[in-house]
């Protein structure tokens, strides 16, 4: 069996006439492999240039990725500071608010991702001065580390 791919090039497959059961699996996981990697061709349009289109759900966005954000928490240790205040003490539209202040945006799922830990371990963070006991973890909720809350921002 010949599949043509373009005018010139062709895939064939060498079948016999009569085959068992084992190396028809063998046949059939071949077929199968075939059909993840040229799935990600889009063939059923014809370009006039002959070249090779991806299809929308295999194209993949550029994932730019915001390291300027980062960068602000890194070199302003005060207004980190103030972000870890804002975020264990204060309620989440407070949160959204101050955010919005310093033009800074973090999901809330962000503020105990490593980039979060590594940034408290660079300003060497001491969770006395945001008014914990120490900072929370998986097995530490919030409410049991909490020193003082009245205290001012």
């Amino acid at each position: 069996m010949k599949i043509e791919i373009t005018n010139d090039e062709f895939y064939e497959i060498k079948m016999p006439e009569q085959i068992g059961l084992q190396e028809f699996r063998s046949i059939v996981m071949k077929f199968n492999f075939l059909l993840k990697n040229f799935s990600k061709f889009d063939i059923g349009e014809q370009n006039s240039d002959e070249d090779i289109v991806l299809s929308e759900k295999i194209t993949k966005l550029k994932n730019n990725r915001d390291v300027d954000r980062w960068r602000i928490l890194r070199d302003d240790r005060e207004l980190f500071i103030k972000l870890l205040k804002v975020y264990y003490l204060k309620t989440p539209e407070e949160l959204e608010t101050f955010m919005k202040e310093n033009d800074i945006y973090f999901k809330r799922a962000e503020f105990s991702s490593t980039q979060m830990i590594r940034l408290r371990e660079l300003h060497k963070l001491n969770p006395n001065e945001i008014n914990l006991k120490q900072f929370p973890s998986k097995s530490i909720q919030l409410v049991d580390c909490l020193l003082n809350t009245d205290g001012e921002i």
